[in-house]
């Protein structure tokens, strides 16, 4: 089955968010797709979080995000707390990060170093 997702950056206030995410869905969205760099835009895992609140079916999801300035122990809260409001209506994307990175002069990880951090997010996940 070919799902359709849309990207979003947060650069709006979250209620104009909302709407935008209840749009989608309404248009047959499967996903929706944030970005996240904290420096630039608005934080995305509220907005998420505020976006799910009178939505049924769209998958939430972070085009993408880092184990840099989000510690995995973070991310596997945060996503663990968006599963359950949204029953499981969730997708993390992660990355080595770029612009939340390159803005606090912090450099992108090595793949090694991504890889690391995924295999200790699924411990995590997995209590």
């Amino acid at each position: 089955m070919l799902s359709k997702g849309v990207g979003l950056f947060p650069t709006e206030p979250v209620g104009t968010m909302c709407e935008y995410v209840r749009l989608s869905e309404s248009l047959g969205y499967d996903n929706v797709w944030f970005g996240d760099s904290q420096n630039i835009w608005r934080e995305s895992s509220t907005v998420m979080g505020a976006a799910a609140v009178g939505t049924e079916r769209i998958i939430f999801g972070t085009g993408v995000t880092n184990a840099v300035t989000r510690h995995q122990s973070l991310l596997a809260s945060t996503w663990a707390t968006l599963a359950e409001y949204t029953g499981g209506r969730v997708a993390l994307g992660i990355g080595t990060g770029d612009s939340s990175l390159r803005t606090m002069g912090l450099k992108p990880l090595k793949l090694a170093e991504l890889e690391e951090s995924i295999r200790e997010l699924r411990a995590l996940f997995r209590g």
